[in-house]
């Protein structure tokens, strides 16, 4: 399963759709990257917003703002791109959920990671905006993207010192809080119609695929491409 998808047209991201033979809950999955073409934003922005519940993603934490200067201090309006942002969700019948860690448990997982590589991330990422931002383009954003339900190889193969508390404060322990939430959102429906959005970035949704393949038996229903980036 796809989720998103580098090629000559650009970056695509797969919206999938799940259903459940039983319950009468719809479960549509977003995968996001934090910076696109601004249509694309809209776009989604404006189907959760006809959603029951949507799980957002935001983590309000001084060490992620400074990590995500990565992207968020490159010229992107040279480039004619944007910050993600949930603008226009609130103006739909869709109740917003912020489903991200609390601040204090995602810097107590931050603290177990090495102090040497969390210095080394504290000063890489804003230099790496620094570094790109006269030169980065469309496509070099767009290229090399891809991401589907298997973990990559590069991410098996990576055992160096830190990784492993480093994916779990980055990535696992926030697929395990979104999972729990999701999986109340799940047991406590009843037989009206419940229509859940999750947006959340791609790196998240094999996690949830699982959870609800593997887990809950939901079978996927419907799937669609949109563009994040268009060249």
């Amino acid at each position: 399963m796809q989720f998103l998808e580098s090629s000559v047209v650009g970056l695509r991201s797969a919206i999938h759709t799940f259903r459940h033979p039983d319950k009468a809950c719809t479960i549509t999955i977003y995968p996001m990257i934090h910076i696109g073409d601004a249509a694309f934003y809209e776009d989604v922005n404006n189907e959760v917003a006809e959603h029951d519940f949507a799980l957002l993603e935001g983590l309000k934490s001084p060490i992620v703002n400074n990590i995500t200067r990565s992207y968020r201090w490159l010229n992107l309006s040279r480039m004619g791109l944007e910050l993600q942002s949930y603008q226009g969700i609130e103006q739909g019948r869709v109740k917003p959920i912020m489903a991200d860690l609390e601040h204090e448990e995602f810097e107590y997982h931050w603290s177990k990671i090495p102090a040497r590589l969390r210095l080394a991330i504290n000063f890489l990422a804003p230099t790496y905006a620094l570094i790109h931002r006269p030169f980065q383009t469309r496509d070099r954003l767009a290229a090399d993207r891809n991401r589907n339900l298997l973990t990559p190889r590069e991410q098996i193969l990576d055992w160096r010192e830190g990784m492993v508390p480093l994916m779990r404060a980055i990535l696992h322990a926030r697929d395990e809080q979104l999972c729990r939430l999701l999986d109340r959102f799940v047991t406590e429906t009843g037989k009206e119609p419940t229509r859940i959005a999750i947006v959340y970035g791609a790196m998240h949704m094999p996690a949830v695929v699982r959870y609800l393949i593997d887990t809950k038996d939901f079978f996927v229903s419907d799937s669609k491409w949109k563009t994040v980036i268009g060249l």
